[in-house]
């Protein structure tokens, strides 16, 4: 099936409805980002598109408007005004939410952006508290992830219910592969959100911007982001993240081996191991080690 079709037949079931972030600001013919200290100079038609949004139109919405406008086909408008509200959900500009009343439909379009379209969700917390930057993160993660975690754990509670009185091996398979599993999950959103709060406070901190910057979320991976200009701009805001992450999992093997009784290794074991992971950051192609080795490559 092609892909525009199948895009056509969701956006029917849902509404996308476009909507400025709190620091991104129209200002005449002006989009204005406070959090990057940016601004850029509209042509005639993202005006009036933007003019529209104000994040209870939707994306069809929209579309009539323009149309009323400009007297075009509705498959030209909305071909454009598809490509225009994309283009500027991909350069942190507006964020696209995704409602409907089906909760299936709703799902399905939210994986057709997230994944075909790569559709960013951007977060401004402005907090410059460690402590509250990292508890906001993990929220929002864990709104990410919560559909998926209630899955995984109904179907491991269902195969513990059914072997209770069946088969107590499985049973207790079943009961470990459940704490097995929550335990990762809440090392990897708790591991995720330090390396990122670590790159903002870092950098707002060197910087002495205590407002500065934003997190986005993009598919599966969380950033935090700033000026172009800015981001080879202090080695430890690159490397806090990841390598301090590294350490308090290091920290954590270390301290289970010597402090945790050996029936209970593996569970502290697998929460650690998530933030071990975090190391992987520095490699050259990654995010942060890209940067790191720019940074190297054009110091004076």
């Amino acid at each position: 099936m092609n892909i525009k079709y199948l895009l056509s037949i969701i956006m029917c079931k849902v509404n996308i409805i476009p909507d400025f972030p709190p620091r991104v600001k129209l200002i005449d013919n002006i989009i204005s980002d406070d959090a990057l200290q940016y601004e850029t100079k509209l042509n005639s038609t993202a005006l009036a598109v933007f003019k529209l949004v104000d994040g209870k139109n939707n994306l069809l919405d929209i579309v009539k408007d323009m149309n009323f406008q400009y007297g075009c086909k509705d498959d030209r408008v909305l071909n454009d005004v598809n490509q225009l509200i994309l283009d500027a959900n991909k350069r942190n500009i507006l964020n696209l939410k995704i409602e409907s009343n089906n909760l299936l439909y709703k799902n399905i379009a939210r994986l057709i952006f997230n994944i075909l379209y790569r559709r960013v969700e951007r977060y401004d917390i402005l907090d410059s508290n460690f402590f509250m930057i990292f508890v906001q993160l993990c929220k929002i993660i864990i709104s990410k992830l919560k559909g998926l975690v209630i899955i995984l754990d109904l179907a491991i509670l269902f195969i513990l219910y059914l072997s209770y009185d069946f088969n107590q091996t499985i049973y207790e398979y079943a009961w470990n592969i459940f704490a097995y599993v929550n335990l990762f999950i809440i090392g990897t959103v708790t591991s995720i959100s330090m390396h990122e709060t670590l790159h903002a406070y870092y950098f707002r901190k060197i910087s002495n911007q205590t407002k500065s910057g934003f997190f986005v979320i993009r598919g599966m991976m969380m950033s935090f982001k700033r000026r172009k200009d800015q981001q080879i701009s202090g080695l430890w805001v690159e490397l806090s993240g990841p390598f301090i992450t590294f350490v308090i999992g290091a920290a954590g093997y270390v301290s289970t081996y010597f402090l945790i009784p050996k029936e209970f290794y593996l569970y502290f074991y697998i929460f650690f191991f998530s933030y071990l992971i975090q190391i992987v950051n520095l490699l050259p192609f990654s995010g942060d080690g890209k940067n790191i080795l720019l940074r190297i490559l054009f110091s004076k």
